[in-house]
């Protein structure tokens, strides 16, 4: 350390050696006797901005080493120093070359408290603690007497941040390592987007279906956001709420926008047909569900109420329009009153008329009736009083069963039910008929009343003429 006073620095060099040349760790020169250094004397002999240079022939086929140890801690350290190692290295032949910075220390270290390790301790052996290439850019990596650290051409007097990051963005990534799990997470950031993603471990880059290409294991865009996403696209309150376009959400998730746009859209793209569960709302209590219309001031609520009943009602209106108990029953009607009630049993009350559609232009398929034929049948049909098995015995009812109906008249798309318009169509044609038959007996009648007065009209003129025989002499 060199300050504006003395200080004794208790280092000594330990080696400076080229493997290529010497084939072994022997020193060239040591010194073994304390180095005292004062500023004024390196100004001096180096100038205002001194350097130390230790030149090997040929980078390409050599290493060089500086490694320095202190002799300040031997209180400390039975028989070692801890050391530092500065090294430039040239991993293979004709590769760029790297500069790095190593450390070593004892496991007899006391820094070392019950075992645990401590963080100022150095293994035992050399460990690479900075790797620098060589061929890397001007001020790829920098640090300002803040801690603050640029990376990629962050110059120094350009650092705003913690962690400043220059590039031109095609991809540049952060990559957090996992040693002990099975994936590791990625912030990548392109032109136009930033990304959350990760990197599977379990696959050795060396395998034959990853080879060593990483990108085989890659998942990107598991969180993303474009580069022109408007201000307050996403915002955190401290209590968690969300805002997606707002910056001041009023709820657990809050979507604005103002532009006609908004909207919300829940898709499953599986290639498995099934039914599944698309949205829920879970509540320990009544849950509600409201559509505000900001425009008319009306507002609609559904909800599943505090017993049990599901219903729909209109803000205002003292009662909801329709309710679903949890026993099955059905009712409708403004502010509660049952315009419609549909029962558990099956049985439904109408308030009003019930009208079923009979547009000619919704039917086809026009075929006669055979009127007399429907009244025959009718003849046939077996008419009873009886009650449905959902009612008590008391509350009867009268008519003929959907079987018999059914083979009777081939009516209707089952022999369980009978439409309403069937019975209806049935019985106009019976009525037909029986119309029909009427007119004929009217004929009849009419005939044989003509035929009477007839007869009566001579009857009456024989009644005169013998009348008129007994008053002759």
């Amino acid at each position: 350390m060199i300050q504006n006073k003395y200080f004794h620095t208790f280092f000594a060099v330990l080696a400076m050696f080229t493997v290529a040349d010497l084939g072994q760790s022997e020193a060239q020169e040591i010194i073994n006797d304390n180095v005292i250094i004062h500023e004024s004397f390196l100004n001096s002999v180096f100038g205002p901005e001194p350097e130390v240079e230790i030149n090997s022939d040929d980078l390409a086929d050599r290493t060089t080493r500086l490694a320095i140890t202190s002799t300040d801690f031997n209180a400390f350290f039975e028989n070692d120093q801890p050391s530092a190692r500065f090294t430039v290295f040239n991993p293979f032949p004709n590769a760029s070359p790297y500069f790095s910075i190593d450390g070593r220390g004892l496991p007899s270290s006391p820094f070392f408290e019950n075992g645990a390790e401590n963080p100022f301790y150095f293994p035992s052996s050399y460990t690479e603690i900075v790797q620098i290439n060589l061929d890397a850019l001007p001020s790829s990596l920098t640090v300002d007497r803040g801690g603050d650290v640029g990376v990629s051409g962050v110059r120094l007097d350009e650092i705003r941040a913690d962690l400043h990051v220059k590039g031109d963005f095609t991809e540049t990534s952060m990559l957090f390592e996992d040693l002990v799990g099975q994936r590791d997470w990625e912030f990548i950031a392109t032109e136009n987007m930033f990304e959350l993603g990760t990197r599977s471990t379990a696959m050795p880059f060396g395998s034959a279906a990853n080879g060593f290409d990483i990108e085989a294991a890659r998942t990107r865009g598991i969180f993303s956001v474009a580069g022109l996403a408007p201000a307050g696209s996403l915002h955190i309150e401290d209590n968690g709420d969300i805002g997606a376009g707002t910056t001041i959400p009023d709820a657990a998730l809050h979507v604005l926008r103002d532009d006609g746009t908004a909207s919300l859209k829940v898709e499953n793209d599986s290639a498995s047909v099934s039914n599944r569960t698309m949205f829920e709302l879970t509540n320990n209590g009544g849950v509600f569900f409201a559509l505000d219309n900001t425009d008319t001031g009306e507002r609609w609520d559904m909800s599943n109420n505090s017993v049990g009943d599901f219903s729909v009602s209109r803000t205002g209106t003292g009662g909801p329009e329709m309710r679903v108990t949890r026993a099955g029953r059905l009712t409708s009607g403004p502010a509660g009153f049952n315009a419609l009630d549909s029962r558990p049993s099956g049985n439904l009350f109408i308030a009003g008329t019930l009208f079923e559609s009979s547009d000619r232009e919704k039917k086809e398929n026009f075929e006669d009736v055979d009127c007399e034929a429907i009244l025959e049948e009718i003849e046939d049909l077996s008419i009873t009083t009886w009650n449905y098995k959902s009612d008590e015995e008391e509350i009867r009812h009268m008519g003929p069963v959907a079987q018999d109906f059914r083979s009777a008249f081939e009516l209707g798309d089952s022999d369980k039910t009978i439409a309403t318009t069937d019975k209806i169509g049935v019985s106009l044609a019976a009525i037909k008929a029986l119309s029909a038959k009427l007119r004929n007996k009217d004929g009849e009648i009419t005939t044989l009343q003509a035929e009477l007065q007839d007869v009566n009209e001579r009857m009456k003129r024989l009644e005169e003429m013998v009348e008129q025989a007994a008053l002759r002499p």
